[in-house]
């Protein structure tokens, strides 16, 4: 549950009285809240959900692990920063109190395993039901208002593909469950009153797999072994599936992005999903941002897991690509840090490559790994350019990632500082301020506040208009932009 403070005590002292102990109150905070029109009172910018089991000793469900792991190896705070609902998840209708998706995403993750039953008293548009399906978990929903549950369930029907709704609506209430049923036990249906009934359970668009696995239930292909063959020839046959006869001759989005994955070894940059998934042939993108579908896939669907900023792997997969790049929880500290170290190498490269530089990297780093090729074969420059006299070519040589323009002097310098000292990398970089170049510190996040402090140190007043730093968020951001632009001008032969 979650509220405001318009209702939220009084939840807090209904659980309380009713014996319920209180875990957690998580603070809702809203990037971007709807304006207080009465301009009375500040903005309402946060909610408040409380997290409550029934019994004081009763054991609860939590999952830590996976908790601290989505907050970058620290542990899950109570403060929460997520953006309120989006247009894509709106595209039904609204609903006043609708919640985003990656806020039921976590509380469900979080204090759930799959297959167990979750109950919504009060869905509302389906939020959570839309995330039970993502997420493996069985779902019931009720709520009052009958418009609310057709917006539910035009979200839940896009959502789950062979499963069945059953209805049950009275004067009083309506309730929306979903289960995996027989289309019917009539066994004198025919079979296009089959195929259609099952078409109609679908929304009206399937594939022929989906729609089999919905026919299968029904008790006549026990005694019909060609029954397959039968639904084929309905469908392919029948003018009035010529418009599903399309759908069942393409290819879903997330099957297109499994594919370009699975080609790619099991894992990919969104960059280059970009490029890969955009060529399979027979897919049916329907949608003028093809990127942000590809993007949004691997972020919300289950068959698919981040391993690290910009780069995603199949679940499927998921023990041999991260043994394959030694980064499982239980790897030595500095196998991890050698992969972070070349995979954002990499990245830099790639950009570098993507901005028509000259790319650099020093002799030790050459033979190391960028997902499946070696850092020498992804930077165009074998031997680096002599810019300058050779004790300042000796030093700019072990430089992380060094950019050059085509006069053959350096244009960025790029120090990756994962969990070295960030002050030995600004001492190289002040001995080449009388040249023109940008000096990038790449780091996690939390270590800005570092550089920051570091950077107002004296003996770097002449390089400090020129020093930046770079989170691993926004250079993965930044490859992928690239990548989506190097697409663009490709489609059109540019």
């Amino acid at each position: 549950m979650t509220g405001t403070s318009h209702n939220i005590y009084s939840v807090g002292f209904a659980l309380q009285t009713l014996g319920y102990k209180i875990l957690n109150d998580i603070a809702w905070h809203k990037a971007n809240p709807p304006p207080n029109l009465s301009c009375r009172y500040f903005t309402h910018a946060t909610e408040t959900i409380p997290w409550a089991k029934r019994e004081t000793k009763a054991r609860h469900l939590f999952h830590y692990e996976e908790m601290k792991r989505e907050n970058r190896g620290k542990q899950m705070q109570s403060l929460w920063h997520i953006t309120p609902p989006g247009p894509s998840e709106k595209r039904y209708g609204k609903h006043t109190t609708q919640k985003p998706e990656a806020l039921l995403d976590r509380i469900l993750r979080a204090s759930s395993n799959p297959g167990d039953i979750v109950l919504d008293p009060f869905c509302g548009s389906g939020t959570a039901g839309v995330v039970c399906v993502r997420l493996e978990r069985r779902f019931v929903g009720i709520d009052l208002m009958e418009s609310f549950l057709e917006l539910a369930i035009a979200r839940l029907r896009d959502e789950i593909r062979v499963m069945r709704f059953v209805f049950i609506l009275d004067s009083s209430f309506a309730m929306a469950l979903w289960q995996q049923q027989a289309i019917t036990q009539d066994t004198k249906a025919t079979w296009a009153e089959i195929v259609s009934s099952a078409l109609r359970l679908l929304g009206g668009e399937a594939r022929l797999k989906e729609i089999n696995e919905i026919v299968g239930h029904n008790p006549r292909t026990r005694t019909n072994r060609t029954w397959a063959c039968t639904v084929r020839h309905v469908v392919r046959q029948s003018p009035r599936y010529r418009k599903q006869r399309q759908e069942l001759n393409s290819m879903r989005q997330y099957e297109a992005v499994i594919q370009a994955m699975k080609e790619n070894g099991g894992y990919a940059t969104l960059g280059h999903l970009y490029q890969a998934a955009l060529k399979i042939p027979d897919v049916r993108w329907g949608t003028k941002t093809p990127f942000a579908s590809i993007r949004r896939i691997v972020q919300q669907h289950p068959e698919f897991f981040r391993i690290r900023p910009g780069l995603w792997a199949l679940t499927s997969e998921r023990e041999r690509i991260l043994e394959k790049f030694k980064v499982r929880d239980d790897a030595p500290r500095k196998e991890v840090e050698e992969f972070n170290h070349s995979y954002y190498q990499g990245l830099i490269v790639e950009i570098g490559n993507f901005k028509r530089y000259d790319t650099y990297v020093p002799n030790q780093d050459k033979n190391k790994q960028f997902l499946s090729q070696r850092l020498a074969d992804i930077s165009s420059l074998k031997q680096f350019p002599p810019f300058t006299y050779e004790h300042l070519l000796k030093r700019a040589r072990t430089v992380d990632v060094t950019w050059f323009n085509a006069r053959g002097f350096p244009d960025a310098f790029f120090e990756i500082e994962h969990s070295t000292d960030i002050h030995n990398s600004l001492l190289k970089f002040v001995e080449f301020q009388d040249f023109r170049i940008q000096f990038y510190i790449v780091a996690d996040a939390v270590r800005e506040r570092e550089f920051e402090q570091k950077k107002g140190y004296s003996a770097f007043n002449p390089i400090r208009a020129d020093l930046k730093f770079l989170d691993y968020e926004s250079l993965s951001t930044w490859h992928s932009k690239l990548s989506e632009s190097i697409a663009i001008e490709k489609a059109m032969g540019l």
